[in-house]
């Protein structure tokens, strides 16, 4: 539940990174991104090293792991050899990196894209899904390409959602009699490796496709639909 209220609040203030004038001395404050940690530093999808000196929230940002952080930058310590900031750590949430693969899952259970964007190596995700209050089984995501990109459509990136059984179906009895919520997750997928060969795909668009279920006009069952979101932003090394 308590992850639950984070990854809330930081969907709440939530922003793309802000783009920063290396010459500005005066303090950046709530500032929000997210990379991955590298040998004990956080990198931001931009390319920028973030030094932790002070913390603010409990645990620790883990080796090796993505991450969503919330800080305050509180100095410029860039030189000739990279970009970087001293910043005050104030909240964080580790997010996962998908899988891309090759053959659809058996299982596809509701799941909504509600925002889409692509930074860094990574196609990112903010997703809503449907578990009880407190999920049981542990739900995962996966992509797989559905369509190449040409010189005028953009790729589209099929998102499963896998509920590990979790999942009562559609009518709106069942999840009210099994007390089902609401769940926020951010997750990442890795695209920067599928197009290694060929690094021009990497300025396309990016479609996701999802199912998600949207309320009858009876207004007591849903219907489960399939939605398209493109996302924003580039892709770079």
């Amino acid at each position: 539940m308590k992850k639950t209220i984070l990854l809330s609040c930081l969907a709440t203030a939530f922003c793309l990174l802000t783009a920063c004038n290396w010459d500005d001395e005066f303090l950046i404050t709530n500032e929000q991104t997210m990379g991955d940690v590298v040998d004990g530093r956080f990198l931001n999808d931009q390319g920028i090293w973030y030094d932790i000196v002070e913390q603010q929230c409990e645990g620790d940002l883990l080796a090796e792991q993505r991450a969503m952080v919330l800080c305050d930058v509180l100095a410029n310590t860039s030189n000739s050899k990279e970009y970087s900031y001293s910043i005050r750590l104030k909240q964080f949430v580790h997010v996962d990196v998908m899988p891309i693969l090759h053959d659809a899952p058996e299982e596809e259970a509701p799941v909504l894209v509600d925002l889409a964007w692509a930074s860094g190596k990574y196609l990112n995700l903010r997703l809503i899904y449907l578990a009880p209050d407190t999920p049981t089984q542990e739900h995962s995501f996966s992509v797989v390409v559905e369509k190449e990109p040409t010189s005028s459509n953009p790729i589209v990136l099929h998102l499963y959602h896998n509920a590990g059984g979790e999942y009562y179906g559609a009518p709106a009895s069942d999840w009210e009699a099994k007390d089902l919520k609401q769940h926020l997750c951010f997750v990442s997928a890795k695209i920067w490796p599928y197009y290694e060969e060929d690094a021009s795909r990497l300025n396309t668009d990016y479609t996701v496709k999802y199912s998600w279920h949207k309320m009858a006009e009876d207004g007591k069952s849903y219907l489960t639909e399939t939605e398209m979101l493109e996302a924003e932003g580039n892709l770079y090394r």
